[in-house]
């Protein structure tokens, strides 16, 4: 079949390096199925580029006018001749034009959700682009592919019918398969920690619903009982002021290591020396570094939210926390009884790659598209 799979956000080409991709681990395991798969991408400026990572898998970067985050293309590059399109929609506003074209060539078309409102985290700009972006008028009438079970809940909530939850999942082929031959003595040591600290990993953007100062709040508290914790914090954002002085504020300088940014290339090296990794979003929709931390062996505290209660089983392959308490008290728990984190290790690996690789999900998508492909030949 020949594919397309369509990021409608704008995006920064230097943002690949940054973030395990959706829609290159979706691409990736449809081609491996031996599928045609061409990714279109949208970009500032006035130059295209197109990138061949197989004969049979390509991504486009097109220039685009745009509004904000949400691209403006023409989108002419759906034609007749291709059999589906993957549309990473949302709330975009293009999305509007993707259908059209679609429609017009005959091309079955599965938008691909993660969420259905704005995340504007302005309330008035969110309520005006709720209400001027029309998609869940559009989903109504559509086979929509949900990331979750609770999107698709929300979406049935909101009459769209025809729901399939198809997951995110973590693309094996951007993975370091040897990560467990790394020695974390020597991975810690290179950031100047010590081979027998207890580390906690703290991978998130420094803003509100990140919640990064209640990070340091709990991390003070383990340190008060155990000198020999230490923190790793990768992230920047509005925050990053307030946390830099709180840390200061508590004494925590010297038992933090602070990055902003790492490419993904590099990240599981965090991972593999970490005893732990916490995520303290209570509106997490889904998590790709929740799954990337179970792959390499680093057990996920996190807070309660969609995300983390989908992907983990509190108690068997991670925790779920109902507050800042039990968060500590799980920390606590997996970095001083190291065989009962091995079992937690072992049981979270196993689940990725049960149940989030991408391969799963591009079958799931497939049979989608054939179903549809029926359908519509059947309609006079």
């Amino acid at each position: 079949m020949k594919i397309q799979i369509i990021a409608l956000g704008m995006t920064d080409q230097s943002h690949r390096k940054f973030y395990n991709t959706q829609d290159m681990g979706l691409g990736r395991a449809l081609a491996d199925m031996g599928h045609c798969v061409d990714m279109y991408s949208f970009i500032k400026g006035d130059t295209d580029e197109i990138v061949e990572f197989a004969e049979n898998l390509h991504m486009h970067y097109l220039h685009s006018k745009s509004f904000g985050f949400h691209s403006l293309h023409s989108c002419d590059f759906i034609t007749s001749d291709v059999d589906g399109v993957i549309v990473f929609s949302d709330n975009q506003m293009n999305f509007k034009q993707v259908r059209k074209v679609c429609q017009k060539n005959h091309v079955v078309c599965l938008p691909y959700i993660g969420a259905l409102g704005s995340h504007n985290t302005s309330s008035l700009k969110k309520m005006l682009l709720d209400i001027l972006i029309p998609n869940i008028r559009y989903y109504r009438k559509m086979t929509v592919m949900a990331k979750t079970p609770n999107v698709k809940k929300q979406m049935e909530s909101e009459q769209i019918k025809d729901v399939i939850v198809a997951p995110c999942c973590l693309d094996l082929a951007a993975v370091h398969e040897d990560y467990e031959k790394e020695d974390v003595g020597k991975l810690r040591e290179k950031i100047g920690f010590d081979a027998d600290d207890k580390v906690i990993l703290f991978l998130a953007r420094l803003i509100d619903e990140k919640h990064p100062l209640e990070m340091l709040d709990i991390f003070a508290e383990l340190c008060k009982k155990d000198d020999s914790y230490r923190l790793i914090s990768i992230g920047k954002g509005e925050l990053q002021p307030e946390f830099e002085k709180k840390m200061d504020d508590l004494g925590l300088r010297d038992k933090v290591y602070r990055i902003e940014s790492i490419e993904n290339s590099q990240v599981w090296k965090f991972y593999r020396m970490s005893d732990v990794m916490v995520n303290l979003n209570r509106v997490e929709i889904f998590g790709m570094a929740i799954l990337e931390a179970m792959y390499y062996g680093c057990p996920v505290v996190a807070r309660r939210a969609p995300g983390p209660e989908y992907i983990l089983t509190s108690g068997q392959d991670g925790f779920l926390c109902d507050d800042s308490e039990q968060v500590k008290s799980n920390v606590e728990k997996l970095c001083n009884t190291p065989e009962y984190r091995d079992g937690i290790v072992h049981n979270a690996h196993e689940r990725i790659m049960n149940d989030f690789t991408w391969k799963s999900t591009a079958e799931i998508m497939l049979k989608t598209m054939e179903a549809k492909q029926k359908e519509n030949k059947s309609e006079p």
